[in-house]
């Protein structure tokens, strides 16, 4: 595993914004997708890092989280919002 570098807050807030433009762009293209393709584009290792951000994106209204019913389980689809 790769020693990280502590980052500044406004370094942190910069890859934030980073992260949400890569986030929105590719939802502009493919409009829904799930939790492992976001994985991938984020490059977040940690599961709850990366749900935490979702979260955040969500309660800002840029994204919506939808859960469709698959066999025995909830899919959770990711996809942005109209506004």
């Amino acid at each position: 595993m790769m020693e990280q570098i502590p980052l500044s807050y406004q370094a942190c807030q910069k890859r934030g914004n980073q992260r949400e433009v890569a986030v929105l762009d590719f939802l502009a293209q493919d409009t829904f997708t799930d939790f492992k393709t976001l994985n991938h584009i984020l490059q977040i290792e940690k599961k709850g890092n990366i749900s935490r951000f979702l979260t955040r994106m969500v309660n800002k209204g840029l994204l919506i989280k939808h859960e469709v019913p698959f066999v025995s389980s909830k899919i959770a689809l990711w996809g942005i919002t109209l506004d």
